[in-house]
């Protein structure tokens, strides 16, 4: 990261002058904090490049493909995963801009570096069906496993409720990870 990115951190548990955040095993500084999120703002990394897969890359990678001027968009978006991305950015969030329109898909590729050695679960909404994939070795981004799919259709007001009806369709299996590894990660809408 280059530094100077201001983060928000939803969640829960968060109102206390004691957090501390990492991104990309970069500190970032607590400007804001309250019972469910958090605000702040990352310091300067070096990293080794800004293109390609790998541990140190400029936040989130993502892919999109818009299959709206195809003769059949709905066949066409049926085989997005073999067809070269039409516009590739990188980001700081693993949300997707909303209202671009139909047709679309998206995948998300980033690092996933835990805090701490235990389980962890992971949660996901989308307004249709999406995906989570989770790298099984630390640092390789071959054969990520998928531990999270959902159809479960929400509206963007309710994203970020996730103890409400159904939220269990939108939590992963729990995944025991290593503290200060990094493991690829991969989210497909």
């Amino acid at each position: 990261m280059t530094g100077g990115q201001n983060i928000t951190v939803t969640g829960f548990g968060f109102n206390s002058k004691n957090i501390d955040a990492k991104i990309d095993g970069v500190s970032c500084t607590v400007t804001s904090y309250k019972e469910d999120s958090f605000d702040c703002t990352v310091n300067k990394k070096d990293a080794k490049s800004v293109t390609g897969d790998q541990v140190g890359q400029h936040g989130v990678r993502r892919e999109f493909w818009n299959f709206a001027k195809e003769a059949d968009p709905a066949a066409a978006l049926k085989q997005w995963h073999s067809v070269k991305a039409h516009k590739e950015t990188l980001r700081t969030s693993t949300e997707t801009p909303y209202n671009e329109g139909s047709s679309l898909a998206n995948r998300m590729k980033g690092w996933f570096v835990p805090p701490a050695t235990t389980k962890y679960r992971f949660y996901m909404s989308c307004s249709t069906k999406c995906k989570l994939l989770l790298g099984e070795t630390s640092g390789s981004t071959s054969s990520p496993t998928k531990i999270l799919e959902t159809s479960d259709k929400k509206l963007v007001s309710e994203f970020r409720n996730y103890h409400g009806k159904d939220s269990a369709k939108r939590l992963s299996v729990w995944k025991s990870l290593e503290k200060d590894k990094p493991y690829y990660m991969e989210f497909n809408t």
